[in-house]
């Protein structure tokens, strides 16, 4: 027996159960959202702190080094 205690057909609970799960799906995404402009947020913020020194020092990373004529990888991985 599929009795309900107010009274509501079956319909409209298959609609309002629709619309909570509808409302849950959206409360999810929306915590998933601004999460993400939070970490963004946040992120942006920590570098904000750094000292303005940072923009005057050179690349940890010399990628000069990568773009490079190929006759001269290949002259230094031939051993003499």
């Amino acid at each position: 027996m599929n009795e309900s205690l107010l009274k509501v057909s079956t319909k409209a609970r298959t609609g309002a159960e629709i619309g909570y799960l509808m409302f849950r799906g959206a409360a999810y995404a929306a915590v998933i959202i601004f999460g993400g402009w939070f970490l963004l947020w946040a992120i942006s913020e920590i570098g904000n702190l750094l000292p303005d020194e940072r923009l005057d020092t050179p690349d940890p990373i010399n990628r000069s080094l990568l773009i490079d004529e190929p006759e001269h990888i290949l002259a230094r991985l031939v051993v003499k």
